[in-house]
């Protein structure tokens, strides 16, 4: 589930930062995209290193774009 987003994607794809906290990519992407997306969350919880991942995609009006993710876990205390 999303704890964080930022605010540049949320602009460009409509979305609100109430309709992703909270939420899980199989909540608001096709079942493929949500898995793929799931694959590299594994990736970065199974290695101490971060994860580097580089994806097109297109936005609802047909633009493409481009995202450059970097992915770590991270332990937060409570």
């Amino acid at each position: 589930r999303w704890v964080v987003f930022n605010k540049a994607a949320l602009a460009e794809h409509g979305w609100t930062r109430e309709y992703v906290i909270g939420h899980s990519d199989f909540e608001r992407h096709p079942p493929e995209v949500a898995a793929a997306y799931a694959a590299q969350d594994d990736a970065a919880f199974a290695s101490d290193e971060t994860q580097t991942n580089e994806e097109s995609f297109r936005f609802p009006d047909g633009r493409e774009g481009w995202y450059l993710k970097s992915k770590k876990a991270v332990t937060l205390s409570n």
